[in-house]
């Protein structure tokens, strides 16, 4: 499960899952936005840099190089959720494009 808290100024928020959960996050995201297909497109270029940030921190927090917590915020479970802080922004280009790329994929199928 993830879920995401905002952080202390609001500037962004901090994504939190477990071990797995970011893992498949990770694997989804980078298999769909580290495609040749967007390499001629100028518009995917700029956001495939955001994004690639984003899988980096994802990546990074499911290492265990982040935000670490032996319980959720929202249950008292006793499981270990692993957490990176993002920017709203990142937010904004992680989900925008991938709206955007699903729209560009049924086009060329």
């Amino acid at each position: 499960m993830f879920y995401i808290k905002p952080t202390k100024n609001a500037i962004g928020f901090q994504l939190w899952g477990s071990r797995e959960d970011l893992s498949e996050l990770y694997d989804s995201f980078s298999i769909f936005f580290n495609d040749q297909i967007y390499d001629s497109d100028l518009e995917f270029d700029s956001c495939d840099k955001i994004i690639s940030g984003v899988l980096y921190e994802i990546r990074k927090a499911f290492n265990d190089s982040r935000l670490k917590r032996n319980s959720g915020h929202l249950s008292g479970s006793e499981s270990v959720y692993y957490g990176c802080c993002l920017s709203w922004v990142q937010g904004i280009f992680l989900f925008r494009p991938l709206d955007t790329s699903k729209v560009y994929c049924q086009l060329i199928n």
